[in-house]
This record gives structure tokens, C-alpha cells and sequence, in this order.
């Protein structure tokens, strides 16, 4: 976990942008534990791999943001565009680099066969 997240900050932090940066990505996540804590997690009955995914997913949500919004790529034709599509753009970037991410530093590997299998079928 610790090579993980130490590869998503650096992600933020190679952009330097004023907003979506590492401490936001941060503030997501800690609102995100704070929201399951006050009742969701009961709520929602979800399992602790649950909740550590939905922690994953704040923390990652702007993995590598440039600082520039959807419209932008799209008139730009830039390679986020190109790669991604018109819709959602920068989120299917953050997607797809927060994933490689997970897959080189091996973080699901230590799942057991079936909780491992079950989450990258969703994928």
C-alpha cells in the first residue's frame, strides 16, 4: 500500500496544479472515510474491501491532473482526447493511470482468488 500511494502522490505532484493536487486528493479520501464512518458503511452493508475500494477511488479520483477541464482537451484535440473520448475525458484518464498504477506496484495481488477475480471482472 505504501508503494501505491506513494506513486499516486507523485502523480499529483508531477503537475503541480492549484486544485486538483495530492492534498485534494487527500481531503477526498479522509471525506470519504469520514462519510462511510458516520453511517454509509452500515447503511450501504458494505464489506471492508468495499470500503477500501471507495477509499482507493477518493484518493485516486484526480491521480495526474493537468490543471485543464474536459472542454479544454476536446477543443484542443490534445492526447487525453484523443486516447479517452469527448465524454468524461479526464476522468477515464484518471481511471486508466490510477489503474496501471495499481497493477505495476501489485496491490490487488495480495487479494484471495475470488475477491481478486470478482473486482477486476467489474473492471
Amino acid at each position: 500500500m505504501e508503494l501505491f500511494l506513494s506513486r499516486i502522490w507523485s502523480g499529483y505532484a508531477s503537475f503541480n496544479v492549484s486544485y486538483h493536487n495530492d492534498i485534494h486528493g487527500l481531503d477526498v479520501a479522509q471525506m470519504t472515510y469520514v462519510i462511510l464512518e458516520a453511517g454509509l458503511r452500515v447503511k450501504a452493508a458494505l464489506s471492508p474491501l468495499d470500503c477500501i475500494a471507495v477509499i482507493v477511488a477518493g484518493v485516486c479520483h484526480d491521480f495526474r491532473h493537468d490543471g485543464f477541464t474536459n472542454p479544454w482537451h476536446i477543443q484542443k484535440k490534445s492526447i487525453r482526447f484523443l486516447e479517452h473520448g469527448e465524454v468524461g475525458t479526464q476522468e477515464k484518464f484518471h481511471f486508466a493511470e490510477s489503474w496501471d498504477v495499481l497493477c505495476k506496484t501489485k496491490l490487488l495481488d495480495n487479494l484471495d482468488p475470488d475477491q481478486g477475480n470478482l473486482f477486476k471482472r467489474r473492471m
